[in-house]
C-alpha cells in the first residue's frame, strides 16, 4: 500500500496544468502565442478571438518558469495584464509565468 502512495505522489509532480493565456486586441486580425515552451516559434499557437475582442488559448504546461509573448498582427507584445517580466538575451522584455506543481 505504501508503494502505491509513493508512486502516485511521484507522478503528481510531473503533471501538466491547463493555463489560459489571453490578451485584449479588439482590432487585431491574428494573434499568436509564443514562448520558450514552443521554442519561440513565430508560427506559435494561434489564439481564438472571442466576441469581446479578447484572444485566448489554453496551453498544457508542466510545472516551471516560462517566458512568453504575443505576436499581434506581426508585432511582438508583452502581456499587458502580467506585470512579471524578464529581460531576454536581446535586451528586450518578455512576460513571465510560473506554473506551480
Amino acid at each position: 500500500m505504501d508503494k502505491k502512495v509513493k508512486k502516485d505522489q511521484k507522478s503528481c509532480c510531473c503533471k501538466t496544468k491547463k493555463i489560459v493565456f489571453q490578451v485584449s486586441a479588439t482590432n487585431a486580425t491574428t494573434v499568436i502565442l509564443t514562448g520558450d515552451f514552443n521554442a519561440w516559434s513565430k508560427e506559435g499557437l494561434k489564439m481564438k478571438k472571442e466576441k469581446t475582442g479578447i484572444w485566448k488559448n489554453e496551453v498544457e504546461l508542466a510545472p516551471g518558469r516560462y517566458e512568453y509573448k504575443f505576436i499581434v498582427d506581426g508585432k511582438w507584445w508583452t502581456d499587458p495584464s502580467n506585470k512579471r517580466t524578464a529581460i531576454n538575451s536581446f535586451g528586450d522584455v518578455n512576460s513571465v509565468i510560473e506554473v506551480s506543481a
